[in-house]
């Protein structure tokens, strides 16, 4: 399949993976039982992805941006954070004072 990238989730209880990427300008969700592209979601820049609470969470890498698609409307929220960096460049990576590269989830007990 002509689909990449450096990040995965997979939906629970589901055969459908979605897969994104620092370059990619879409996820792709595939269905991995049949191996065939079943959807896109318009969410940019993934360095990390992330299923939890019901809801897939992105990281975009230049931005620190996070999102939350909706595969109901093909749209997502976009929440901003501190750790934003306008001036990302992928050349200057090893400088880079914010980023976000990583998304974890917690569950209260």
């Amino acid at each position: 399949m002509p689909v990449g990238g450096n990040a995965i989730a997979f939906e629970p209880g589901t055969n459908l993976a979605f897969i994104g990427g620092n370059a990619s300008a879409q996820l792709t969700g595939i269905d991995v039982s049949s191996g065939k592209l079943v959807r896109t979601l318009p969410v940019t820049h993934s360095a990390d992805l992330l299923w939890t609470n019901g809801k897939l969470f992105s990281a975009d890498m230049k931005t620190g941006i996070k999102s939350v698609p909706d595969p109901a409307s093909d749209t997502a929220t976009r929440i901003k954070a501190p750790e934003v960096y306008s001036r990302f460049n992928y050349m200057l990576l090893p400088q880079a004072c914010a980023g976000l590269m990583q998304l974890a989830a917690a569950r209260a007990t």
